[in-house]
């Protein structure tokens, strides 16, 4: 028996031709997956290289490390409970991050210890409440605009 061909487009074994994705619109910028794959092979490679064994650990443990590398608490409360604190993006590529590493993966938590321990200043502890707020007043300034 012969295998299937991949598709000419995606390189994927199992895709319908007429209606390949092979392409991602992501934050208003076009990136293809072969792109994104390649980008986080590197980031892998990276953290591999610069951080041996911490892709290791498990998923829960790495999520601890980032909120105490962050300190645990939330920026504008104080409030230290670990089940609700989340991790804000200041810059806002949140989405960015989340699309290329996986949400909650080992790889998403690892690249956040990586920036955080090169001086990052990107990432933020909040609450859901404080973190829903500014979720909030941020699509509203969006929505007026500058």
């Amino acid at each position: 028996m012969r295998m299937k061909d991949p598709c000419e487009r995606c390189a994927k074994l199992f895709c319908n031709p007429e209606g390949c994705r092979e392409r991602v619109e992501w934050l208003g910028s076009q990136k293809t997956l072969s792109v994104m794959h390649a980008e986080r092979i590197a980031v892998r490679l990276q953290l591999r290289r610069e951080h041996p064994g911490l892709l290791s650990e498990d998923v829960e443990m790495l999520r601890d490390m980032v909120i105490s590398s962050l300190g645990g608490c939330c920026s504008i409360c104080s409030f230290g409970d670990k089940r609700i604190l989340q991790v804000d993006h200041v810059s806002k590529n949140g989405l960015d991050e989340r699309l290329l590493l996986g949400d909650r993966s080992k790889l998403y938590y690892a690249y956040m210890i990586m920036k955080i321990a090169e001086g990052s200043k990107n990432y933020q502890l909040l609450c859901l409440n404080h973190h829903a707020l500014k979720t909030i007043e941020e699509n509203e300034k969006s929505e007026i605009g500058p």
